[in-house]
């Protein structure tokens, strides 16, 4: 139960997923959607939060249990975070120069 509550409550990833999925998403866009997920991930991390149901059934269980839950949950993150950055560190410098036109308006740049 504990660990459904904390997939449940992954929501970062779901909805970059989704973000990343969308007809319409660009190159442009990519280098702000990793860079917002991998934050909140690594906040999470931080911050040592799982979801408030999650820590809910953690002050129910054995501190051992407890904290083996808890390692599970941050191997899981990093597990994620590796991945992600496996794929997009290659390719993230050329992300974050062109995340520029993301919210631009092309009316607004002035070419020098």
């Amino acid at each position: 139960e504990c660990t459904l509550y904390f997939l449940a409550k992954l929501t970062e990833v779901q909805n970059a997923n989704l973000l990343l999925q969308r007809d319409y998403t660009t190159g442009v866009s990519i280098y702000n959607i990793i860079t917002n997920l991998l934050r909140n991930l690594k906040n999470r991390l931080q911050d040592d939060f799982f979801g408030y149901k999650v820590a809910e059934l953690l002050e129910n269980c054995s501190i051992r249990r407890a904290d083996d839950f808890k390692k599970s949950f941050r191997l899981f993150v990093h597990s994620v975070i590796d991945y992600i950055e496996k794929y997009y560190n290659n390719y993230k410098s050329l992300y974050q120069s062109i995340s520029i036109f993301d919210e631009v308006h092309i009316e607004k740049v002035e070419w020098k």
